[in-house]
């Protein structure tokens, strides 16, 4: 608590760049029964992004959150690769990306807020940004 103005921030940024891959290349293979080359992601993110400012006269408090997930996943088979099977070749690629759940799928939520106390006024704001630029590609070439 100040005495005239109080002013209050936070700011939150959570960044993801992962890359995942599975592949064969230049190989021979045979199998049996099915033959799969799979690729599979998940991520989770959770922020509580708070704030908070008292004064006698005016006070002013904000937050921000940013998310920025931006991942790739790909599943392949290249460059000159033969995959023989006596089944079916299956060639996948999965991406899961969860905001505001834990690991056992709980809902917790994302979180941004501000709370301003002052004897004359108090402005209080916050802003969740979220970039999720996620891909997933599976693909046969040169095979």
């Amino acid at each position: 608590m100040s005495g005239v103005a109080g002013i209050g921030g936070s700011l939150t940024r959570s960044v993801s760049r992962v890359k995942t891959e599975s592949y064969i290349e230049k190989s021979l293979v045979n199998v049996e029964d099915l033959a799969e080359v799979r690729s599979e992601s998940i991520d989770r993110v959770n922020t509580k992004t708070v704030s908070g400012s008292g004064a006698g006269t005016v006070a002013l408090a904000g937050s921000v959150s940013i998310i920025d997930m931006q991942n790739s996943n790909s599943a392949k088979i290249i460059n000159g690769s033969i995959v023989k099977s006596g089944d079916s070749v299956k060639v996948v690629a999965k991406d899961k990306g969860y905001l505001g759940y834990k690991d056992n799928d709980k809902k917790v939520g994302i979180l941004a807020g501000a709370s301003s106390l002052g004897g004359s006024g108090g402005v209080g704001g916050s802003v969740i940004i979220n970039n999720i630029k996620n891909s997933s590609y599976a693909h046969i070439d040169n095979s």
